[in-house]
């Protein structure tokens, strides 16, 4: 037997859930030496959207990742220690912080040439020198995507517990007639 939960309005067009509606500052962690970098991913988004926390080694920043993960987990391909590919399959190999998005920064010439894209477990990458506008969608894409597939049913992959209630509290809020069948 399988139960389906599902909310349709009755007014309006929109979709069912606004996934990246997110009401809390998120927490973005960055591995890189580089200050342009960091000054430049902290310029993307008013200060009280995104708090970012920067880390000059990935050793530092392993511990704060396994304690108090981010919503977000960038890594500069430049920085030294150990190498971005390693820290973003140890990342990716923990079950907990799997759903994390981990993306990797690096040079426009290292693009085709030495990244072995089929191994790489990153959710997505941005090319340096950082243009605010790519960076700013493509970020914002890949915490709309984490979002998504952390809040689908595993099993019949429709929408999950917490985009139902808030759609169904969005209706509410706004007095919307609307529908609802368990």
């Amino acid at each position: 037997v399988l139960w389906i939960s599902a909310v349709w309005p009755l007014t309006n067009g929109r979709d069912m859930v606004d996934i990246c509606d997110i009401h809390r500052q998120l927490k973005a962690y960055l591995i890189s030496g580089d200050e342009d970098l960091e000054v430049g991913l902290s310029q993307i988004w008013p200060a009280g959207d995104i708090s970012w926390k920067s880390f000059d080694t990935p050793e530092k920043a392993l511990e704060l990742l396994f304690t108090d993960p981010p919503d977000l987990f960038l890594i500069d391909q430049r920085s030294h220690g150990m190498k971005a590919q390693e820290l973003v399959s140890l990342v990716k190999s923990e079950n907990v912080y799997r759903q994390v998005p981990v993306v990797i920064c690096l040079p426009k010439e290292e693009m085709k040439d030495r990244v072995n894209w089929g191994n790489l477990e990153a959710d997505d990458f941005l090319l340096l020198p950082l243009d605010p506008e790519e960076a700013k969608a493509r970020l914002t894409l890949c915490l709309c995507r984490a979002s998504r597939s952390l809040d689908a049913n595993p099993l019949t992959r429709l929408p999950g517990n917490t985009s139902i209630i808030q759609h169904i509290q969005d209706n509410i809020d706004e007095g919307q007639e609307f529908a609802l069948v368990y």
